[in-house]
């Protein structure tokens, strides 16, 4: 049915997501967000339903990787600004800014490989919020990369909620308790 909305909303592209009309090009979005997800262990959009995924991937920007792989984990789980930059194109909103072919992908793909700088750098850099390196970076490769949301220690206040909670709910059942045996113990009015 035409502007049916259909597929795997994690995956979609956003034109797909919208049901607009697509091309090749929603392939590449959707092998952007696999790259994305194989290279920061999770998925750019998640929500509680359909459609909260469907419109992240219209109007939201995927979190940088680099900012959800903490500095200390990255010996573990490595993805190069380069290769983050290629990622990014990918899942770009807009069709005409992604790779226009899968050639053009694989073309900045080995370049990647092979240690380069892929064209999709520059183009990334030029975004403004798109892709936040220091300009220098790939002329210094030992430059410490700085996340763009940098991740710190989790807030202990999630911890202080749960414990408060857990003792809100013994002190309830306890009263429960308390009141239940009271009931129980109390003699019974007597009808006259």
């Amino acid at each position: 049915k035409a502007g049916a909305v259909f597929g795997t909303p994690h995956y979609m592209s956003p034109e797909q997501a919208a049901g607009a009309p697509i091309d090749h090009r929603t392939d590449i979005y959707s092998l952007g967000v696999i790259m994305y997800e194989m290279t920061s262990g999770q998925l750019p959009f998640n929500a509680d339903n359909f459609m909260g995924i469907l419109t992240q991937h219209m109007y939201k920007a995927p979190v940088p990787i680099r900012a959800l792989v903490p500095l200390a984990d990255r010996p573990a789980i490595e993805c190069p600004p380069t290769l983050e930059a290629v990622v990014l194109k990918c899942m770009s909103k807009k069709p005409e800014q992604r790779y226009q072919s899968m050639e053009e992908l694989r073309d900045d793909l080995e370049k990647v490989r092979a240690g380069g700088v892929p064209g999709a750098v520059g183009e990334m850099m030029a975004r403004s919020g798109g892709f936040n390196v220091p300009a220098d970076y790939f002329k210094h490769p030992s430059t410490a990369l700085v996340p763009a949301t940098p991740v710190g220690k989790r807030q202990p206040w999630p911890r202080i909620v749960w414990v408060a909670g857990a003792l809100a709910a013994v002190g309830l059942v306890a009263g429960i308790f308390a009141v239940a045996q009271n009931t129980i113990g109390a003699p019974t009015p007597v009808d006259t």
